[in-house]
This record gives C-alpha cells, sequence and structure tokens, in this order.
C-alpha cells in the first residue's frame, strides 16, 4: 500500500516555513501543494479543487457529484510519484468554513483510500497560539480588540475552534480515524529555538528521507505588537475582510478554482479584493502615528476573568496529553 503524508496544521506553527522552505525544495519529496510556485497552488488546479473546495467548503450532494472525478485526481497524482508524496494544509485541521474538522477527516479518508495516510500534526501552547492567531485575524481585517477576540472564543465555543485547542481530543480522534501509528504528533516549543536544524532533523526522520539540511526560511513572520495596534486601528477605521460582510468569504483568493468551475462571473479584481486591500492596509499601518501597544494584549473584564477559566481547562487538557505522551514541553501546564 503506498504511503501518503498530509501535514494537517495548525496554523501559526511554520505552516508556511514547511510548505515553502521544506516539502516543496525537498528532492526525495513528491509536493502536491499549497504553496507550489507561489503562496497560493497546488501541483495542479485539479488537486487545488480538492484541497480548498471539496475538502474544506463544498456540501454533501456538490461533493458527492464531484467525487468519483476528485478521487482520479488524487490517485494520478499518487500513483505517478516516484517518490514520498506529500500533502499540506493548515486549515484542514483548523478550518476556516462551514464544515468541521471531523467533516474533513472523513473526507480526507474518503478521498485517500487505498493509501496508507500518514498525519503530520505540529500543535503550540494554547494562549501563545492565541495570540499569534489574532495577529493573523488583524491582517484580515478584524476590527476587534485582544480582549473582546479573547471573550469571542468563550462565548461562542459552541461554534468556534475552541474544541480543536483541547489537543488530546483532536489527537485521539485522528488516532482512531487513521491508526495510532499514523499520527505524528511536533511541538511548535520544540521547533522554535532553532527551526533549520529541528525541523530539517525531525521531519527528515518521521518521512523516512534524507535530511538535506535544508534553509529554512518563514515568509509570514508574525506582526509587532506596535504594527498590531496600528493595523487594528486601520481595520476599524475601514472595514475590509472579516470586518465588513459575512456573505462575501474574507479568504476568496482560495475558491479561485471552484469559482470558475461554478461560473460565477466574478472578475480577477474581485476575487483577489481582499488581497488587495490587506496590501492597502499593511502600507496604511506603516504610515500613520504610532497607536498605543504598550498594553496591546492587556484584557479588561470580563475577558481577564474568562482567560483563567481557560487556562484551567487547558491545563487539565495538556496534562492528559503528557499522560499520554510523556514529551509534552513544560510550558504546557504553566
Amino acid at each position: 500500500m503506498k504511503q501518503v503524508w498530509i501535514h494537517m496544521g495548525y496554523p501559526k506553527c511554520f505552516s508556511t516555513s514547511l510548505q515553502k522552505a521544506f516539502f516543496e525544495k525537498h528532492p526525495e519529496i513528491t509536493y502536491g501543494g499549497i504553496g507550489v510556485g507561489d503562496h497560493l497552488s497546488f501541483a495542479n488546479s485539479g488537486l487545488e479543487f480538492v484541497f480548498q473546495s471539496l475538502l474544506q467548503h463544498a456540501n454533501k450532494p456538490y461533493f458527492e457529484r464531484n467525487f468519483i472525478e476528485a478521487k482520479k485526481i488524487v490517485d494520478e497524482f499518487v500513483n505517478s510519484a516516484s517518490n514520498t508524496t506529500v500533502f499540506s494544509l493548515e486549515t484542514l485541521v483548523f478550518p476556516f468554513s462551514s464544515l468541521d474538522f471531523e467533516t474533513i477527516t472523513e473526507r480526507i479518508k474518503l478521498l485517500f483510500e487505498g493509501y496508507d495516510i500518514h498525519i503530520l500534526l505540529v500543535i503550540r501552547e494554547q494562549f501563545d497560539f492565541l495570540k499569534s492567531l489574532y495577529g493573523e485575524f488583524l491582517r484580515m481585517g478584524y476590527p476587534e480588540t485582544f480582549s473582546n477576540f479573547i471573550q469571542w472564543v468563550w462565548a461562542y465555543r459552541d461554534r468556534n475552534f475552541w474544541e480543536l485547542l483541547n489537543y488530546p481530543q483532536v489527537y485521539d480522534f485522528l488516532k482512531q480515524s487513521f491508526g495510532d501509528e499514523n499520527i505524528h504528533l511536533q511541538f511548535f516549543e520544540n521547533w522554535k529555538s532553532n527551526p533549520e536544524i529541528e525541523i530539517n532533523a525531525s521531519v527528515s526522520q518521521l518521512l523516512g528521507i534524507s535530511n538535506k539540511n535544508l534553509p529554512i526560511w518563514n515568509d509570514n513572520p508574525s506582526l509587532k505588537k506596535e504594527e498590531q495596534a496600528n493595523l487594528l486601528y486601520v481595520n476599524q477605521e475601514f472595514r475590509r475582510g472579516m470586518g465588513e460582510h459575512v456573505l462575501f468569504p474574507y479568504l476568496n483568493h482560495l475558491n479561485r478554482t471552484s469559482l470558475v468551475r461554478l461560473e460565477s462571473g466574478y472578475s480577477n479584481e474581485e476575487v483577489y479584493e481582499n488581497i488587495l486591500t490587506k496590501r492597502l492596509a499593511l502600507s496604511k499601518m506603516s504610515r500613520i502615528p504610532q497607536q498605543p501597544f504598550e498594553d496591546f494584549y492587556k484584557l479588561r473584564a470580563p475577558s481577564d476573568d474568562i482567560l483563567k477559566r481557560m487556562k484551567q481547562e487547558w491545563k487539565i487538557t495538556n496534562k492528559q496529553l503528557m499522560d499520554e505522551l510523556e514529551t509534552v514541553p513544560k510550558t504546557y501546564l504553566s
């Protein structure tokens, strides 16, 4: 049975570095994407349709109508590969869609049926992850303070990504879905001190390929606090993306292949509008007077108490993960 590796995420855990600096560059990997040639593309438009539409967004009737074609696309790519086959998309475990993680996982099993599926999952201590994710939300036009963001995560945990921060729950679900020996958990903190050495060594060993000591770089560095403060001001003054409306996706450029298939009639300017407005916002961020940032992450009521409750829950679940793995960095219990 042919082996296939799928890096599912999490976002803000060296995902872009893995895609652009390791998976795409390693000579012993046949890489399907995302990040082939640029930051958006897959190895072909068919795979982009499979990963960006069918796996993450398509409703059940549309998925079923296109399943045979999609399975053929996957089979042709995997069977033509002479090296280790790898796919990567950090939003598979952390979907920005109406589909939940469990549905996406079931669709992966269907589309990759007949292969020995191995899952690479990289996690990050939850509060540090939320701070980094908040910065990414700001890039996408989010107009709320960090305090409001924390309150939203807690208040709407019945429908947002809160359950995905319960790492042993996610880990156990994936093991049940693909088998214990096929789920490979890595920690952001173990790579952070020296990404070039640690990523090359650990991922090469996992995939059973040579360690080529590839240069590892970060194409998507986190914004500094002073930059975030200015960008928050820009987002509040000039609504875009996440701060605009809910019917037109704030990541619409990722739908480009499916929009062509659906004969949507949208122009390139409309499809890539969020990219253009993000660039304008980042440019404006650097040109306006510096906004206050010393207490940028300071929480006000009720978010300060909410964070305490969050950390109590994370301490319990992280202890469960530590009991299971015995290799969890100590920061997960602090």
